[in-house]
């Protein structure tokens, strides 16, 4: 019976340690997903502020002073 249950203990503590993995993975990973996210959201601005701009006329050039001398 004791032989069966650290081996019982032995196989819980190699599914744990698979599943919850390295904590510099997860670490990694997280900055991964956080940085997609990121870039996603800011696309998604650039987008929509590109879709609003586009039909708005283009503001006409800025005239500049004749130089004197």
């Amino acid at each position: 019976m004791p032989d069966e249950e650290e081996d019982a203990q032995g196989r819980f503590e190699a599914l744990l340690a698979q599943v919850l993995g390295d904590d510099e993975k997860a670490l990694a990973h997280r900055a991964a997903k956080d940085f997609r996210q990121t870039a996603r959201a800011d696309a998604v601005g650039a987008k929509t502020s590109f879709e609003r701009n586009r039909d708005r006329p283009a503001k006409p050039p800025r005239r500049r002073p004749k130089r004197q001398g």
